[in-house]
């Protein structure tokens, strides 16, 4: 018969097995809890840097912000072009785009960008950049910005009312109509969205490479961001 010595030296004997059995655990687990809190600490403290590309390694298209894509099929103008005429109002400045081709419906919001260089209006003239809506051809409404005399980037940003199954742009409206006036024009682009982004082809020119369709980020503790790709992880955009 075992007698109360002989258990207390078991007892003793499991609680001392217990307690290694502890520490090991605890000894191979701790660094590396300690080292996760650590990690996300880490990344608490560091800066998240973000740019966008347009293939998944991030050498193509390359790029700070987000490009989107020009939806325009024709015209996006990679070269100046110059606009001589007293009325403005021809097909070679304006051109019809139905909805359904290019994947736009009521209560779209788009955005229009044109780079005009207007600085040899006739004094006193003043011409409007036009965004115009069309139901089976008739002219509803229209959006437009009014140009300055100068050279510049200029957009204009709308949602799409229902019943439109046309739009039509750019569109030059010029309150003076006996005088020969130049504008030179390049960079037009259509794009979805409230956000003017920087020039691109038209889709139909450059489908594949025309807009980001990734985006990579890294961490470190530096302000400024790389421009080195393969120190982002790259993912698709959706």
């Amino acid at each position: 018969m075992i007698d109360d010595h002989s258990n207390r030296l078991t007892w003793i004997a499991c609680g001392m097995a217990l307690i290694f059995v502890t520490y090991g655990i605890f000894n191979e687990k701790i660094p590396q809890i300690i080292g996760d809190v650590t990690t996300s600490i880490q990344h608490v403290r560091d800066v998240k840097h973000i740019a966008y590309a347009f293939n998944s390694d991030g050498t193509k298209g390359f790029s700070k912000n987000r490009l989107n894509k020009n939806i325009l099929t024709s015209n996006s103008l990679s070269d100046w072009k110059t606009a001589t005429t007293s009325s403005w109002d021809s097909n070679d400045e304006n051109t019809f785009y139905s909805l359904d081709s290019h994947g736009l419906k009521a209560g779209d919001t788009i955005t229009y960008q044109e780079e005009i260089d207007a600085t040899n209006l006739s004094q006193g003239t003043s011409i409007t950049l036009e965004i115009q809506y069309f139901q089976n051809n008739k002219w509803l409404s229209n959006v437009q910005a009014k140009l300055d005399n100068a050279s510049k980037i200029y957009t204009v940003t709308t949602k799409i009312p229902s019943g439109i199954d046309e739009i039509r742009l750019p569109f030059f409206s010029k309150d003076n109509k006996t005088t020969t006036d130049t504008l030179k024009v390049r960079h037009r682009k259509l794009e979805i969205g409230e956000n003017a982004t920087t020039w691109s082809p038209e889709s139909s020119n450059d489908d594949n490479l025309n807009y980001s369709k990734y985006i990579g980020f890294y961490y470190d503790s530096q302000n400024e961001s790389s421009d080195n790709p393969r120190q982002y992880e790259w993912r698709a955009l959706n």
